[in-house]
């Protein structure tokens, strides 16, 4: 571009459609090699991309990290046992797990625990405590926080919705102040 402008000062070039054609020119030629490039970093994005969805845990893993689970999903689970048992590293396992599922360890555990807690909301009359606990919940505010945001309502909301009657719970249902005769005055 420095040899041209050094013709048009030497009076070289004087039409200015000619000065408007090489900068059009140029500018074209810019903004060419930018598309280029963006469109080969993007290539390079892409391929990166499909690398990383590769690195998931390989079916044998898989398979086991979900036994694993499966087994001891009303207990503590140790994250860096369950990596030794895939021959990981904790991080790497994280990662990779994520990678297969979806979704991290502990929020997969998490919603094998609340489908746990659902089959004995539905086919139990246990109450909500021990629920919580055989389910693998540290408690039943634990339970209930975690059901509640998986599910929209509470666990015992979910189960009065989805039982027929108060008495397939084993449960009699409270008296309205309505219905409590009252007492005669003599």
């Amino acid at each position: 571009m420095g040899h041209f402008l050094s013709k048009i000062a030497r009076g070289k070039v004087n039409s200015a459609t000619k000065i408007s054609q090489y900068f059009l020119s140029r500018i074209s030629a810019v903004q060419l090699s930018r598309t280029v490039m963006l469109e080969a970093l993007d290539g390079t994005r892409a391929r990166a991309g499909t690398a990383a969805q590769k690195s998931g845990l390989a079916p044998w893993q898989l398979q086991r990290a979900k036994a694993f689970f499966a087994t001891r999903l009303e207990e503590k689970i140790d994250f860096n046992e369950i990596a030794a048992v895939c021959r990981l590293s904790r991080s790497h396992f994280g990662r990779a797990f994520r990678c297969s599922t979806g979704l991290p360890p502990h929020r997969w555990v998490m919603e094998r625990r609340v489908e746990m807690a659902k089959s004995l909301l539905a086919d139990s009359n246990l109450p909500l405590a021990e629920i919580a606990v055989a389910s693998g919940f540290n408690d039943q505010s634990h339970l209930t926080r975690v059901f509640s945001r998986a599910e929209g309502e509470t666990p015992g909301a979910w189960r009065r919705q989805r039982t027929v009657g108060h008495e397939s719970l084993g449960m009699l249902p409270r008296p309205s102040p309505s219905r409590i005769p009252a007492a005669s005055a003599r």
